[in-house]
Order: C-alpha cells, then structure tokens, then sequence
C-alpha cells in the first residue's frame, strides 16, 4: 500500500492532495474524498485518512485533497467559488481516470458538508461516478446564502473587505452570488449514481430535513438511496465512536456498490466467525492482558482461576453466627454515553462496582464476590483493559473479588464505540445485624452523606440539560464547576462500605437508603416501616455546583429535581436521635461529609420536602 502527495492542475491552479495505491496490478475502482467549506481540510484530516486507509487497504485506489483557496493548495480562500469547487472535483476525477491502476468505470465520491453539494453537481456531469456517499450535506444553500450580505447592496464588502460567516471564515463576492444558483438536489437527481445518506439526528447546522430532501429527490429519480440516521451525533462527528461509524458505514457502502463481485467471491473462499464480526482471538488476547489485573482483587476466598466455567469462592464465616447472603445486580445507566463522547472508559468500571457494594451495604452487607458483563458490538482490546481496570480497582478499594463475569461480542446488536456494562455482588450479612428498617421511629434523625457528584443516576435528563439545552461540550471547563463536563460527569460513584459498616456491626444504625434513581423522594421510602414517613429540610445542607447548573438549565421544579438526581447526598442514615452526634462524629472522622437533614415524622411511608 503505498501513500503518496499528488499535485494536479485545473485552470492553472496547482492543486494538492494525498493519493493512496493499493498492492496489486489489478484495475481498482477509485474513490475521491470532498472537504467541507470550513473543514480542517483533506490533507490533515484525521476521519479522512483514516477512511482514505481502510479503503487502500480493501483494494480502492483514494484521493483526498484541497480546493484551490484552501489547505495546501493554491489560491486565496476569499477567492473561492462554488464553480470553481465543481471544477476541482471534476478535474480529480480526470487525473484518476488517467492513472493505469484504475478503473474508471468504477468510480465514487465521497462529499462532507458542503463537499456534499459539489459531489451531488459532480455526479450529474460524470456518469462514471457509479456511487456517492454523502456527510451531512446541505440540501439548499439559500439559507447560506442569505446569511452573507448581498453583492449587489454592499459591493465594497468583497472581496477586499471581511465577510464574516463565522468566527475566522470569510468568503469573497464570487462564492456569495454564486451559491443561490446552486441546486444539489436538481443535480443529484440527474445522476444515475448510487447514495448513502449520513445524517446525525441532532445536527443543528445540516438538519435532519435534509435528508430527508436528498432521500425523496433520489427516490422519485429512481437512484437506489440509502439513509444511516447517527442517533444524537452532531454536524462534526466528534467521537472517535462517531469517526469509526462514518467511516465503516462507507466503506461498506462503496464495498457493496463497487466492488467486482467476481473478484470478491476469489478472494473469500470460506467464511470465518470473525466475518461475522465475532473476533475470537484478539478478545483472548485482551482476556490475557487482563489476566493480573483481577487476580490482584483475589484474596484467599478465592479458589478459582481465570477462564474457569463458574468462580470457586469459600468465604471466611467464623466471626458471623448466622449468615445470610445478599445479592444485587444494577449497570451504570446512561452515563455510558458520556464514556462513548468522550473514549474514556476508566472509571464507569470503578462506578459499576461501587454502586452494587453500596445497594448490599443499605441491609448491612459487606461484599464478598463481584461478577461483572460487557457486551459490546465489536471488540475494542483498549476499552475493554480499562473497563476491567475500573473494575477491578472498585474491587480492591472495598474488598471484594472479582470472581468473573462474561464479555460478550455481539454484532449488529450495538453501535459500534459503544457497550454495556453491568455486574452483580454477593456479600453476608449475620442475620441478627440485618439492616432492614424495622427499627425506625418517630424522632429519628436523618443524616445526609455527601455525593461525589451524580453518581450514576440521572444522566439521560442531564446530557440533555447540558449538551443539548446547555450547548456545552465535552472538554469545555465551566467556571462554576472548576473544571471540564466531562470531569464532572465521570466522577468516581462514592462507595460508603468502609465509613457505614462499622457502625452496621455497633447495632446503631436503623435504616440506610442508597440514594440512586429516584432520588430522595423514591429511595428513603424503600427502607420506611408502616406508618412513619420523614421531613426533609430543603436547604439543610449545600448544593454542589453541578445542580445548581442542572437546575438552572432545566428549570426544574423541586420536587422533580430531588426525584432525579442525588442533590449532593448520596448516602442517607437513619439513627436515633440520642445516637445522631456520634454516629456523624464517627463518620466525619473517617472522611465523610455529613449533614441533619431531616428526621422521622408520623406518616404513610412517603417522603416531604419542606422549607
């Protein structure tokens, strides 16, 4: 494979570009990479190599370069125009045709944004372009248009003068009046090429109209289109998650459209299970870089090694006279989502872990063993290492053993970049120190233990609040929060074992409530006896500046924010009054932040927030 510079010219304009050659003599169908108007340009562009690669590598000969005016090439970028972009496009085309490794019945583009359009007008005057694909490309630029001052009104605006379009982007009088002239939807329609459509469902600069527009035109045409809807990406496609699926999307497209199906049908004579997408041996090999990391959470319970059909786990019970065991299974929600924007895969392992040893911890258990489940569509080895890295450091930090679990490859069943992550936890608890809530009372006090943020609950309401209502990015610092959204939304799930299961063992300790989804509203009065509810003091203890912010963005109402989010308490114990003082005073000496907020009033086992 060799990857190479390429200087061509169009109306004596050098224009420069990155030409990728298959191995092999054989005639290759080719395919040429458009930039978007305000695009990092094809020569840097991170998705652009990377699909420029993966094409060479399956065979496709692939060009990506610069308009004239823009990148590397030559030219003024205020000098641009539409015609001239056209005119670029199809002088690439021409230099390939000229090129013995290809085979110029087999040709395709590939157009981002606005290289979208030029691509649609290309395809209408090369009936060699058998295939197109299509980034979130723009089906009528009149609103472009319309945004830059007209020409014919303010003529000394170009091109000498600055014509902002946006922050650093100007555009010069011959871009201005030519682009309410352009009709992408017109051309494409004239063509007899092949679309794929892809289109993020929250693009906000290319809208989902769009699309939709191309879709119906191409249709009605008789084009065979086809449309992949990228649920909650944007026009950018930030994610490496969202990076690998435009690119795989189109390298598939143009595998099915433009390859010789003799030539396919040569080279796979058999079919493996990794066609299939199930990869046997790198998911083994992740499986060995993995190995010592579990082993380092075994204590002398366990009698199982790794890759075992069931863990062997003989617990210690000599100091428990009667021992019950306690289960739980629970995943880490939505905040998954956040890992996926962000490829940081490192501490919803740790979240996972913590969440299911505080569940257990509400009746008094201290956990023995950890299971955990990965299911991801295609198997990433470095996500996978850090999940179980997570994992495991959760394991260690409390004491329990990660006893096993199971890593599903499954195809087809999750986007590619993302997974899902859940476990289940045993502990033992002696039946006479069972936590179960029957000792509470009127006048018992309510302590609030404070979260390390939103824990794991609430996230679909607060990606929403945050990147959609918000507007914010991923790695923006936000003054209020002291650093990034990101940061703050992949904080470690606090465990409370260590601070909460002395006291469990000292028989003070009446009720705890774990406060996950549902809040405080819906999670103290799973552990309230008949005929007692509780009174929260709202404004009791502070909030942190991440509900501030969600509640300011959401303009929730109260109630609706303490049935959704934690509000800075993620722990709540429940003593009596006489006890109070020094069970906080215990809790604060190991670490815990600890506040009265209520207590136990009469009542039908529901919970009021008052002023």
């Amino acid at each position: 494979m060799t990857e190479k510079p390429h200087i061509f010219e169009v109306d004596g304009q050098q224009l420069v570009g990155m030409l990728h050659l298959p191995d092999g003599e054989s005639p290759a169908p080719a395919v040429v990479v458009l930039h978007g108007f305000a695009d990092t340009k094809a020569g840097r562009n991170f998705m652009y190599r990377t699909l420029a690669r993966k094409m060479c590598a399956g065979g496709y000969v692939v060009y990506r370069f610069d308009f004239r005016g823009s990148g590397d090439s030559a030219g003024e970028f205020e000098e641009m125009t539409f015609q001239g972009q056209i005119a670029d496009a199809l002088g690439s085309l021409e230099m390939l045709e000229k090129l013995p490794q290809i085979d110029g019945s087999r040709l395709g583009i590939v157009g981002r944004s606005f290289g979208g359009c030029v691509a649609a007008c290309v395809a209408a005057e090369c009936s060699d372009v058998r295939s197109i694909a299509l980034w979130s490309a723009p089906s009528d630029l009149s609103a472009f248009a319309n945004a830059l001052p007209d020409p014919r009104k303010h003529p000394d605006a170009y091109p000498l003068e600055a014509v902002p379009l946006w922050p650093g982007i100007m555009v010069g009088r011959g871009l201005a009046e030519g682009l309410p002239l352009v009709r992408p939807l017109e051309q494409i329609a004239k063509s007899s090429a092949d679309v794929l459509i892809l289109q993020g469902s929250e693009d906000q600069i290319v809208p989902v109209a769009a699309s939709d527009r191309y879709e119906k035109a191409l249709s009605g045409a008789g084009n065979s289109v086809r449309r992949h809807m990228m649920e909650g990406t944007a026009h950018s496609y930030l994610s490496a998650a969202e990076q690998r699926e435009v690119v795989d999307t189109t390298a598939k497209w143009f595998d099915e459209k433009l390859r010789d199906a003799e030539a396919a049908k040569k080279e796979q004579t058999h079919i493996t299970y990794a066609d299939s997408g199930v990869d046997i041996a790198t998911a083994n090999e992740t499986k060995r870089r993995i190995a010592d990391t579990i082993r380092s959470t075994f204590g002398p319970e366990v009698v199982s090694d790794i890759g075992t059909f069931g863990g062997l786990f003989a617990p210690d019970l000599s100091d428990i006279d009667d021992p019950v065991l306690v289960a739980s299974t629970d995943s880490v929600g939505t905040k998954l989502k956040v890992a996926f924007m962000t490829s940081r895969h490192e501490t919803v392992g740790q979240c996972l872990v913590n969440h299911c040893v505080n569940d257990i911890l509400v009746q008094g258990a201290k956990p023995l063993f950890f299971q955990d489940y990965i299911g991801i569509g295609r198997h990433e080895s470095e996500v996978v290492v850090d999940l179980i890295k997570g994992v495991a450091e959760g394991c260690r930090l409390t004491g329990t053993a990660a006893l096993g679990g199971e890593m599903a490859e499954l195809p087809g069943f999750y986007r590619d970049g993302e997974y899902d992550l859940a476990g289940t936890i045993v502990g033992v608890v002696d039946r006479k120190r069972i936590v179960d809530g029957t000792g509470i009372g009127v006048g018992d006090m309510v302590l609030g233990l404070a979260s390390d943020g939103l824990h794991t609950n609430g996230y679909s309401l607060a990606r929403k609040l945050l990147f959609d209502v918000g507007g914010y990015q991923p790695d923006q610092v936000l003054p209020e929060l002291g650093r990034t959204v990101a940061d703050e939304l992949l904080a470690v799930h606090r465990s409370y074992a260590g601070s909460i299961l002395p006291l469990c063992r000292e028989g003070v300790v009446n009720g705890l409530a774990h406060i996950t989804g549902g809040g405080l509203l819906e999670n103290i009065p799973r552990v309230l006896p008949s005929g007692v509810g509780v009174e929260i003091a709202v404004g009791s203890w502070p909030r942190p500046p991440i509900f501030k912010l969600l509640t300011k963005l959401g303009n929730l109402h109260q109630d609706e924010a303490h049935r959704t989010f934690n509000m800075g308490v993620g722990m709540v114990v429940i003593v009596s009054e006489k006890d109070s003082g020094d069970v906080a005073g215990k809790l604060e000496a190991v670490g815990e932040t600890v506040w009265p907020i209520g207590h136990v009033v009469n009542g039908d086992s529901e919970v009021r927030l008052c002023s």
